[in-house]
């Protein structure tokens, strides 16, 4: 069939075979289309070609990556500062120089005989005793097993560990151990085998050391044994060999990232290759500009050049290749004799991009570990008010949430057991029976001064005179408790008076100063004598409000 046929065939079609085909052509682009489009990740290019396809479970990674994680945490720890720097960053704003503060807030609703309502009612001398008992027991020479750390210390080893190597176990030792009959011992994660896996049947598994139902619920842990005289060998665990502790009996602290993730993985892991290759980088170039600075240039033999003797100075050796070994001190100059050439060498290092190229690397660290380029780098430079106070806010923000998971996961955990051991063996004389209406602990930990006091201050006492805020929000947020900062106030107004009265002076410093006078509109009036008994009548009855107790706290 040739052109001419074709076009009239196609002219010629029935109305129904034209609309079938066009419906067609129609679905067969739609199927073109739907191909196109699809996320850009997802495409296989020769620019993706290199990028993984297959999703893996995550405790396949951890289970390939293993003691091998574990190791070059340790030495990124061991040898980079920057390493360094956010594991110090995570201990003093995490755990802080004081730990975290303590507070029991049991009680109970009591009904109000006169209005019928029930307003709860803290139980004083309860909350009073557990407080108490728990600063006795965070002492080293009762929280730890071997007696040598306090529980702030244990606090700050938990975080630290829990970075670095993405996990830290405690095994809870009850018993006669002391007079609350409970202490903490922590054990470092490679004791427990990544390696160990076996179905044990019924239902239950050993998974990466941890056994496990198949709801992943733990069940028990497998720690290598060792003898402590090995401790300083290479091989200081018995392989083969286990100890099976029940779960009930371990706390296991990480951070889940996925559901159903058994064990932990460092936090170094996504800027660990950075942190290693900038560590190289910085080495490199070191030795690099100190090489050039201690080599001044090279002396060469003139050719065609009969020398009679050495090069200008001092020397009796040569190497191997028959040219001369100098021996000089900084700042010394040759002098050259007949036959030898001196030239310079030219380096361009410390190279003027190296400052840049390092500030690209440390970014990437700074992300990777959640905390500010300016912290973690030390260079302030370029930083302004501005920004300076927005990396703070956002790195704060951080410290803020891993301070919530720790409680949550750590401290609640350890407040029940207290609690519970402190009553059976007496050391808290109440009764165990009411074990759980006694444990409602609060825990807070440290706070931050403001970034600029004088507006944020005003926001405070503006926002408490609306009704806005709270004086116990306010205070949580810098880290002091309510109760015990009204105490405090409190005790320090009664010691002002008593100095007043024995000294028969007045502190400049009892009365809070006076807020500003803002000027007067000149189309207002002055106040008259009945507009001031109705302000008068307006303010609070029972003494100060919380924008003078605020003023107080200025």
């Amino acid at each position: 069939m040739n052109l001419r046929d074709n076009i009239l065939g196609g002219l010629f079609k029935s109305p129904f075979k034209l609309k079938a085909e066009v419906s067609d052509l129609k679905k067969q682009l739609a199927d073109v289309q739907l191909i196109k489009r699809q996320y850009n990740m997802a495409k296989l290019s020769r620019l993706s070609n290199d990028w993984l396809t297959t999703a893996k479970s995550f405790n396949y990674d951890i289970a390939q990556g293993g003691v091998k994680l574990i190791a070059r945490a340790r030495e990124l720890e061991q040898n980079d500062p920057y390493a360094k720097k956010v594991l110090r960053l995570l201990e003093k704003n995490v755990v802080g120089p004081k730990g975290f503060l303590f507070r029991n807030k049991s009680g109970e609703y009591v009904k109000d005989n006169k209005t019928g309502e029930f307003r709860f009612v803290y139980d004083k001398l309860a909350n009073l005793k557990f407080e108490e008992a728990w600063w006795e027991w965070n002492l080293n020479k009762y929280c730890s097993i071997n007696q040598r750390a306090s529980f702030k210390r244990l606090c700050k080893q938990a975080v630290r560990s829990t970075w670095r190597d993405g996990e830290i176990f405690f095994k809870k030792i009850r018993g006669s151990v002391n007079k609350f009959g409970y202490a903490l011992q922590p054990i470092d994660p490679i004791y427990c085998d990544h390696s160990l896996n076996k179905d044990l049947g019924n239902g239950r598994y050993i998974i990466m050391g941890v056994e496990v139902d198949e709801t992943r619920k733990p069940l028990a842990y497998y720690f290598r044994t060792s003898n402590i005289k090995n401790e300083v060998q290479i091989a200081f665990v018995n392989y083969g060999s286990y100890e099976r502790i029940e779960a009930d009996k371990i706390i296991h602290l990480f951070i889940e990232e996925l559901p159903g993730q058994i064990r932990g993985i460092t936090q170094f892991a996504p800027a660990g290759i950075r942190m290693k290759m900038l560590y190289g980088f910085e080495e490199s170039a070191l030795t690099r500009s100190r090489f050039s600075a201690r080599t001044p240039g090279v002396i060469s033999k003139q050719p065609n050049q009969m020398a009679l003797s050495g090069p200008g100075i001092d020397v009796t050796e040569k190497d191997a290749d028959g040219d001369w070994i100098l021996d000089m001190e900084d700042g010394e100059f040759l002098k050259v004799k007949d036959g030898y050439d001196l030239k310079s060498l030219e380096s361009d290092y410390p190279h003027p991009l190296h400052k840049e190229a390092t500030k690209l690397a440390l970014r990437g660290i700074a992300a990777g570990n959640d905390v500010g380029y300016s912290s973690i780098s030390g260079d302030y430079e370029s930083v302004t008010w501005h920004s300076g106070k927005l990396e703070k806010m956002d790195e704060r923000d951080g410290y803020t949430d891993i301070q919530q998971w720790f409680i949550e996961d750590f401290l609640n955990v350890v407040a029940y057991d207290f609690m519970e051991m402190g009553m059976l063996s007496g050391a808290i004389n109440l009764p165990i029976g009411k074990l759980e209406k006694f444990y409602v602990p609060v825990f807070l930990g440290r706070g931050w001064d403001y970034t600029n006091p004088k507006e944020e201050i005003q926001a405070d006492i503006e926002g408490l005179a609306a009704g806005v805020k709270t004086m116990e929000e306010v205070l949580s947020r810098r880290g002091i408790d309510m109760d015990e900062h009204f105490d405090q106030l409190a005790r320090e107004a009664e010691k002002r008076k008593e100095d007043e009265e024995k000294y028969g002076v007045e502190f400049i410093w009892t009365k809070p100063a006076a807020a500003p006078q803002q000027p007067m509109p000149a189309n207002d009036k002055p106040m008259d004598d009945e507009d001031d008994d109705m302000m008068d009548s307006k303010k609070p009855k029972n003494g100060k409000g919380n924008k003078k107790l605020l003023e107080e706290l200025i």
